[in-house]
């Protein structure tokens, strides 16, 4: 649980109405949060570093995109099996290739934005 007086405590208190110090129990939106967000971000930040390495390739979103859901699947099920430490969740796995999607078409809206300049 995170301490209430702690700065991310306080900004999410600020932007969802939701005090911390509740605890994540009594909202979903903080237990969204503590549960999925990081797992999100890896994922959508998986996604930049892919296509900064391949962006030179006409599929680097593709291949972005592809290597986003293999990863995912390939920890989710390590984790299902119990080779690594964690909780396998299809959750994890829809959010994760969403974060991705979104990732990508957001590459693709600066690309077209620096293309009309």
């Amino acid at each position: 649980i995170l301490k209430p007086d702690a700065l991310i405590s306080l900004k999410i208190t600020q932007i969802t109405g939701f005090a911390v110090e509740r605890g994540f129990h009594d909202s979903r939106i903080l237990l969204f949060i503590k549960n999925h967000f990081c797992d999100m971000c890896w994922s959508y930040s998986l996604v930049f570093a892919v296509e900064a390495l391949l962006n030179e390739y006409k599929k680097s979103k593709a291949y972005a995109c592809l290597s986003n859901t293999l990863m995912t699947v390939l920890v989710e099920l390590c984790q299902l099996k119990s080779y690594i430490y964690g909780t396998f969740d299809v959750w994890d796995i829809l959010l994760q290739v969403l974060s991705g999607i979104i990732a990508v078409w957001i590459i693709k809206l600066k690309e077209k934005e620096v293309l009309t300049k």
